[in-house]
């Protein structure tokens, strides 16, 4: 894979050479337990359990989120929000029962797009896990001169921290939080935005 190819996206989503790379602050700890919280105890006298407000998260569905009325316009503010939605794309792919919504917002020549959703179903498969370690955009602006139809956006993501394992029993591997710039190339095709690249920037 090419160097300019964000590895961050496809080394810490999803376990390939990214950490390599230098592009991703991640780490790889000796084994250690699964990170999830052991269950409770439920011995000793009967007591009524306190009841517990569950903690509220951004909803998906099996074909992944919705995408809102603007990315479907035509228009660079259309193009912007489109970005946005498949970084939310990215973020809960793992949770989705395949990687197909990704494929499916994205051409064959995104090398980035297919590395995670090749990642993240071999991860599924594995019965793996993969918390954390969100893309949150802070800042997105168009690069001047470009195509209308074919705006690259340079794009500030915060990754947050997080955890993943490729199986079972595979090392607990850390990400660190951190902080990266792309740029996203989409294309307006068929009236629809697409993701043709996601490439490292500075």
């Amino acid at each position: 894979m090419q160097r300019g190819v964000i590895a961050t996206a496809v080394t810490a989503l999803a376990g390939l050479a990214m950490c390599c790379a230098g592009l991703t602050a991640c780490h790889s700890d000796p084994v250690q337990a699964d990170p999830t919280p052991p269950p409770i105890s439920t011995s000793g006298p009967a007591t009524t359990a306190p009841t517990t407000t569950p903690v509220t998260t951004q909803p998906t569905t099996p074909a992944g989120p919705t995408l809102p009325a603007l990315a479907r316009q035509p228009s660079l503010a259309g193009a912007k929000a489109f970005v946005r939605f498949y970084v939310g794309a990215i973020n809960s792919s793992i949770k989705l029962t395949s990687s197909r919504f990704l494929r499916a917002h994205s051409t064959r020549e995104c090398v980035t797009c297919r590395g995670i959703a090749s990642s993240m179903d071999k991860i599924r498969r594995a019965h793996g896990f993969y918390r954390g370690g969100d893309w949150v955009i802070t800042s997105i602006g168009a690069i001047p001169l470009q195509p209308r139809n074919r705006p690259i956006l340079h794009t500030a993501i915060t990754v947050t921290p997080g955890a993943w394992k490729r199986s079972p029993s595979d090392h607990l591997r850390k990400i660190k939080a951190d902080k990266m710039y792309v740029d996203v190339h989409v294309s307006l095709t068929r009236g629809h935005w697409i993701v043709t690249s996601i490439v490292s920037a500075s």
